[in-house]
């Protein structure tokens, strides 16, 4: 389980100080057009953040 874990952080996205609330915001639908593409590609490109995301979208399927 990765659950907010590590990142790799020899990629810009994974640097940034509110990468796991711009993850939320991702997983909440708020985003705009633009960073949802952004954070779409580093999340198509991380396994990291991929499995982030999974595990988080599982989460909350199970709490629904």
């Amino acid at each position: 389980m990765i659950l907010w874990g590590h990142c790799d952080l020899t990629r810009p996205f994974c640097r940034e100080s509110d990468r796991l609330a711009r993850l939320a915001e991702f997983l909440d639908g708020v985003l705009s057009p633009r960073e949802h593409r952004r954070v779409t590609a580093h999340v198509n490109a991380c396994d990291s953040c991929r499995r982030l995301v999974e595990e988080a979208r599982a989460l909350l399927a199970h709490f629904a």
